[in-house]
């Protein structure tokens, strides 16, 4: 009597496809069901002594290696044309499945330990300065901690460029704050005016320089438009917490000029409306 097997429940890990999810599910749950069996087996035979009861099916072995791939292993050559993942682990494997499957583990114990990582940055609170201030011509300075990599240089700028789409979208407008002022109470149901987006002038930034960089010093050049000032407190919250988990920080200085880094001369960009326009490179003017 063959003995059909309850699919478990279990969550799993699958690499892309639902066909490796399948596979090491389908051997789990065998597992599970056979040691159930073999235990009540054993604990009816205790509770029911000198009485003849049927023995219990005999749970088929798992099928093993004898030149005939299982289903799943040949579904996994065939996504594996497709799929450079699963290309590399089945590569030298000819089509064991038992070689497959501990492919499978390491590959997603690896996948793991290089998602979850330590920070990297400094636990010392980054320095926040402020020199002469013209929002219309802001220069913001980062003295970090050493030469960021690539990466890390890249990071620093996705934040600086995330933070300018916000400001150029009006994210930093104080004549809207509904439910900062309702923190205070139970914010549920709370009665949302839709209209108050709409009053008074546009809080929206101008235009941004895109990061340059020199040894271990950052700078961009930002006009804050009708922004109000909170952009730069959003800013320096941000860039408090990237310092500690990425690049340290050592110290933000916003407005004035480095000595040993002259600004550059040039005409300023226009401002324009338009609010998907990103950071510019201030080499083309």
């Amino acid at each position: 009597m063959h003995v059909a097997h309850k699919a478990t429940s279990q969550p799993v890990v699958a690499l892309g496809r639902g066909n490796v999810a399948y596979a090491l599910t389908g051997l789990q749950g065998w597992k599970r069901q056979r040691l159930c069996v073999q235990t009540n087996a054993k604990s009816r035979r205790r509770s029911t002594q000198g009485v003849v009861i049927p023995k219990e099916p005999v749970q088929p072995e798992p099928p093993k290696s004898n030149g005939v791939k299982p289903d799943w292993v040949r579904e996994l050559e065939e996504d594996a044309k497709q799929d450079e993942d699963i290309a590399a682990i089945l590569k030298g494997t000819g089509g064991d499945p038992e070689l497959i499957k501990q492919r499978m583990s390491a590959s997603l114990a690896g996948k793991r330990k290089s998602i979850v990582s330590e920070a990297t940055g400094e636990l010392e609170q980054m320095g926040v300065q402020f020199r002469e201030v013209d929002p219309f011509n802001l220069w913001m300075w980062f003295e970090l901690y050493r030469p960021p990599s690539s990466k890390e240089a890249e990071l620093l700028e996705e934040v600086l460029a995330s933070w300018f789409m916000l400001g150029r979208l009006g994210a930093y407008n104080t004549q809207n704050l509904q439910a900062f002022y309702a923190a205070s109470e139970d914010m549920s149901y709370m009665d949302y005016d839709a209209e108050e987006c709409d009053t008074g002038m546009q809080a929206t930034f101008h235009d941004m320089s895109q990061m340059e960089l020199q040894d271990n010093w950052a700078r961009c050049w930002i006009n804050l438009g009708t922004a109000d000032e909170l952009a730069l407190d959003m800013l320096i919250n941000a860039l408090a917490t990237f310092s500690k988990e990425n690049i340290g920080i050592k110290k933000m200085y916003i407005g004035g000029q480095n000595e040993d880094w002259e600004i550059p001369k040039v005409q300023l960009p226009k401002a324009t409306m338009d609010p998907m326009r990103g950071p510019v490179d201030l080499t083309d003017y």
